[in-house]
């Protein structure tokens, strides 16, 4: 792996009054897939929120590419390379697939370059180029969720962000998501930060996974084949 892309030093962040991640530490290197793991309830949405500034932990440090970023916008995030993919497949329901995409590569400053990259999203979700007029509101959960990721990957992160990808999807659908996302990092160097639920699924393309419980990190596992029995999962998910 490369050098350190991201840190979270003794986080914590929370809605309102409510403490949800208390001192929260992670890492993740370039061109990593680390995989968040972890019960309903354990802070992992909360995580991803704060690293994207969507929330302003209230102590700790983060750093992203070797300069703290706590406090800062999402948009500038976005303008220094990280892109976020919420649960649930969001899309602009009323527009069309290809508007969704122009949305999404709003930072580009040429038509040309627009249409490089869509052929770009076109080769990882196909489907996506015969729904081009389509209105996104209209399509399957799992074209809104390809349409969702295509977006976030439009401007070529450095970091990409995923909240629960897998939610709602066919395991059918499941693996082809998670065939892509490896293929992403592997030939794009993108390195990705994904939270799922789906355990099997992500273990199966992440180098390293932290197992998050309760708002705090219990495990972190850089040999993720070894959790795939699941005896020591599920004693880091009840201990």
């Amino acid at each position: 792996m490369g050098a350190r892309l991201l840190e979270l030093s003794d986080v914590t962040a929370g809605y309102d009054k409510k403490v949800v991640l208390e001192r929260v530490s992670l890492r993740v290197d370039e061109g990593e897939i680390v995989a968040m793991l972890g019960p309903n309830g354990a802070g992992k949405t909360t995580t991803v929120r704060t690293i994207f500034g969507l929330l302003r932990p209230s102590q700790g440090a983060i750093v992203y590419r070797g300069r703290r970023i706590e406090g800062t916008r999402a948009s500038e995030h976005v303008r220094d390379g990280m892109a976020l993919v919420p649960q649930g497949g969001r899309v602009f329901a009323p527009l069309s697939v290809a508007e969704n995409l122009e949305l999404g590569a709003y930072l580009l400053r040429s038509r040309e370059e627009l249409h490089r990259r869509l052929e770009e999203v076109f080769a990882l979700f196909p489907r996506l180029r015969e729904r081009l007029s389509q209105r996104a509101g209209s399509l399957s959960g799992g074209e809104r969720q390809m349409l969702s990721i295509s977006r976030a990957l439009i401007l070529r992160p450095r970091l990409l962000l995923l909240d629960e990808p897998s939610e709602g999807l066919s395991p059918l659908l499941v693996k082809e998501m998670f065939a892509v996302l490896g293929r992403v990092a592997r030939e794009r160097g993108t390195t990705v930060l994904v939270v799922e639920q789906n355990v099997r699924a992500a273990l199966g393309i992440a180098s390293r996974v932290y197992v998050m419980r309760l708002g705090h990190i219990v495990m972190e596992e850089r040999d993720p084949s070894r959790l795939l029995d699941g005896d020591a999962l599920r004693r880091a998910y009840i201990s």
